[in-house]
């Protein structure tokens, strides 16, 4: 999965400096901070990987997220600016 962010987490850097007029970076900075964003979401999805116990669906955690990002508790906790999206 690496491989493919780096593919377009490059794209995105190069976009970004582009559109804030911002030269972009020489090869070895560029790929550098391919690297480091690259590591940084690879973590964020491991923190969000939990191994269900038991007899459990292999999409139960999936089902979990799901429905807590749904529960009318969290989504009245969000900001106001963030309701026409849902």
């Amino acid at each position: 999965m690496d491989q493919y962010l780096s593919i377009f987490i490059r794209d995105e850097l190069i976009t970004w400096y582009t559109s804030q007029h911002i030269p972009a970076p020489q090869d070895a900075e560029l790929r550098n901070q391919v690297t480091t964003n690259v590591e940084l979401v690879m973590r964020r999805l491991q923190s969000l990987v939990r191994v269900p116990g038991g007899n459990l669906p292999a999409n139960q955690t999936i089902i979990d997220h799901i429905s807590q990002a749904v529960d009318p508790e969290r989504l009245a906790q969000m900001d106001l600016l963030w309701m026409p999206w849902i």
